[in-house]
């Protein structure tokens, strides 16, 4: 018993030495603007936003390279990225924040102001991915400084501003 134990815990030492050097180093922007959401995917309840949900999206097409941006309903802003870290290809959950401005976003609905928002999203080192924000009701689409930022494991890996103005 003592041999087929000592043979597994050096089978498997390994496999724990490889999963304590997946890293997650930083985000790299490779654009940002104003995007064109052609299908939108699940609706998924997420509390700790300002409308209570989330929505995956199966196509952004960007439409207008900038960081300002129209508080308009139907307006959809962001940026397409890369995780950088090893090994490359593996899939590791981020925290997705976005900190509105001062002011904060008035629910009328819940009668709540939130001043940012987050939730947790699964991406895959080395991958463009695209991370945008919808003004999909007329409350959310406040003027002032916008940040959308990624976090993991308590450490910001990244982000990009915007403004968005009155028009």
């Amino acid at each position: 018993m003592r041999r087929v134990l000592a043979f597994l815990l050096v089978a498997f030492a390994p496999a724990a030495g490889q999963a304590q050097n997946i890293t997650l180093d930083r985000v790299d922007i490779v654009e940002a603007g104003i995007y064109q959401i052609h299908r939108t995917g699940e609706v998924v309840q997420s509390p700790n936003t300002a409308v209570g949900t989330i929505r995956s999206a199966d196509r952004r097409e960007l439409i207008e390279a900038t960081t300002t941006v129209p508080a308009k309903v139907g307006t959809s802003f962001g940026i397409r990225f890369v995780a950088i870290g090893e090994p490359m290809g593996t899939k590791m959950n981020v925290t997705f924040i976005t900190r509105y401005p001062a002011q904060g976003l008035r629910n009328p609905n819940t009668g709540k102001i939130a001043y940012k928002s987050e939730f947790e999203w699964g991406i895959e080192t080395g991958k463009r991915v695209a991370r945008t924000y919808s003004f999909d009701n007329a409350w959310e689409a406040v003027p002032g400084e916008w940040a959308l930022e990624f976090w993991h494991q308590g450490r910001k890996l990244g982000g990009q501003t915007f403004t968005v103005v009155a028009r």
